[in-house]
């Protein structure tokens, strides 16, 4: 079987094109579940995690953080990326200029009060000097995960449907 070099192209091109977006939306991101707890959001080509003090208060700075990782969850490098924070409290807004921690956290400190209400920006510049903007509310409640039922296929029939009322069953083929 002979392959003609422009068709093998196509057919390369076409398959890039049908792989999935990452793309996730904000709502689709607040049921993940952070690895350290905090809010997800997505700039260019990562996931942003921040994390604030949920007994933050606007007398004493406390510790902000933001982790980085690729879509798998892999932790991403920081180097030569630029950061800045601005959260918006019941007091006056706070900017918070972030600085590289270690090989994938973005750091700060700043004085704000905690509350579900709280909301932030990140503003990122990368090494080649694109940038990207999230918006947080990091200490809103999580919605609560919708139910999945699961459908076990190692049971018989019967042992899945374990409930009061017998289940009746269609059978397109019987004629009663």
């Amino acid at each position: 079987m002979k392959i003609y070099p422009k068709v093998f192209a196509l057919c390369l091109v076409a398959a890039a094109c049908m792989q999935p977006t990452f793309a996730h939306t904000d709502d689709y991101l607040d049921t993940v579940p952070g690895a350290h707890g905090g809010q997800l959001r997505m700039g260019g080509a990562y996931h942003f995690e921040l994390v604030v003090s949920p007994t933050a208060t606007a007398d004493k700075a406390s510790v902000v953080k933001v982790y980085l990782t690729d879509h798998a969850g892999v932790v991403a490098k920081n180097s030569g990326m630029k950061a800045q924070l601005l959260l918006k409290t019941s007091g006056k807004p706070v900017l918070v200029k972030l600085t590289a921690d270690g090989e994938n956290v973005l750091q700060g400190n700043a004085a704000f009060t905690a509350s579900p209400e709280l909301q932030a920006t990140l503003a990122v510049t990368f090494a080649d000097n694109s940038s990207a903007q999230m918006n947080f509310q990091p200490l809103k409640p999580k919605p609560a995960a919708e139910p999945h039922q699961h459908h076990d296929h190692d049971k018989t029939h019967d042992e899945q449907h374990e409930h009061n009322e017998p289940h009746k069953h269609e059978d397109a083929h019987s004629h009663h």
